[in-house]
């Protein structure tokens, strides 16, 4: 029953429309982040975000700091597409919704500058329970299937990072020309690594004094002052109830546990299948 309810939700929906009612949510989450919950790096309670929520306000108010409530509202979205995406018997709505989160995913990289939603998109279409849908991704379209190869390569992280989308969002902040909202996890990244530096140099004459590292304050100082920025220029989006509804209802599984659980339903392990049809070989088919 529950199923049926969550069918049919997203399925329809118009990527541009969903994009920017994302957007909205999360610039108005970022905006509300002081710099210091950044810079002085909290600890944050690893408390899950309670899914009852019944406005934007409620569903917001359920963490402990303006940090927590957004990677809360990234995580949310997250399992919320896997969710939808799972929900879904058929392997031709299962490949129209990785078609439409591509989709969004395009607007929220290119047109909305929203890259915190896009990595949460990017989350969802390589979460282990939809990437393992190996008969779903292969009725995908192929220039969706495309983007989707080429969003990848962005956002690899190596150990440097996930250099290509940095380069792209560091741009973006620096002309500050329009909205924005940056990926948090590589703001973190970047003032973590400025705080790790040596706070002294040796002296340029090669006598034992230590002059302090001026350079690596002023690089957090504009770092710190591109997100503020960023959180001051406001997107002119319009409030669509309906969308917004749907975007922050509870999601149906609630851990990756659950929604595994679901994936391996909708398409079992191709071993098992073999075993149905009589036809088992010891030769391993496992497409994980």
């Amino acid at each position: 029953r529950l199923l049926s309810m969550a069918k049919g939700n997203t399925l329809n929906a118009d990527a541009s429309a969903l994009a920017r009612q994302i957007t909205l949510v999360s610039h108005y989450v970022f905006r509300s982040l002081p710099m210091v919950e950044l810079v002085d790096r909290p600890k944050l309670s690893g408390g899950q975000l309670r899914r009852s929520a019944k406005s934007l306000r409620g569903f917001l108010s359920t963490t402990d700091s303006a940090f927590g409530s957004m990677r809360e509202w990234h995580n949310h979205l997250s399992l919320k597409f896997v969710s939808e995406i799972l929900c879904h018997d058929s392997k031709s709505h299962r490949a129209r919704l990785l078609c439409l989160l591509v989709e969004v995913a395009t607007q929220l990289l290119l047109s909305l500058q929203n890259y915190d939603s896009f990595m949460a998109v990017m989350g969802a279409l390589a979460d282990q329970s939809v990437f393992r849908l190996k008969r779903t991704w292969d009725f995908m379209e192929k220039h969706h299937s495309q983007h989707f190869r080429r969003y990848k390569e962005l956002v690899k992280i190596t150990e440097s990072g996930a250099r290509e989308l940095q380069a792209i969002m560091e741009t973006a902040m620096r002309l500050n020309d329009k909205p924005n909202v940056p990926f948090i996890g590589l703001i973190l990244n970047s003032l973590v690594f400025l705080a790790e530096q040596p706070k002294y140099l040796s002296a340029p004459d090669a006598s034992s004094a230590l002059i302090i590292d001026f350079g690596r304050l002023r690089r957090r100082r504009e770092l710190i002052d591109q997100v503020e920025r960023s959180q001051q220029l406001p997107y002119m989006i319009e409030l669509d109830e309906t969308m917004l509804r749907i975007i922050t209802e509870p999601s149906l599984f609630q851990n990756q546990d659950d929604s595994y659980e679901r994936s391996l339903i909708v398409e079992p392990r191709q071993q098992q299948q073999r075993r149905r049809r009589g036809s088992f070989t010891t030769r391993s088919m496992n497409i994980l």
